[in-house]
């Protein structure tokens, strides 16, 4: 599981993360997704409905 993780680790370049509150946001919303696709949720569905 690690792994399949890693490969998909975001850079901070890539979405403009300046400091590390940023980078740790960054972070806690990789994983909800990440966390999501694991157990089979859609995350998009799952944020939006969360969120609206």
């Amino acid at each position: 599981m690690g792994r399949r993780l890693r490969s998909h680790a975001p850079d901070s370049g890539r979405y403009g993360v300046a400091s590390d509150e940023g980078g740790q946001c960054a972070a806690a919303i990789y994983t909800l997704v990440a966390t999501a696709k694991l157990n089979d949720i859609d995350p998009q569905a799952r944020l939006s409905d969360v969120l609206t």
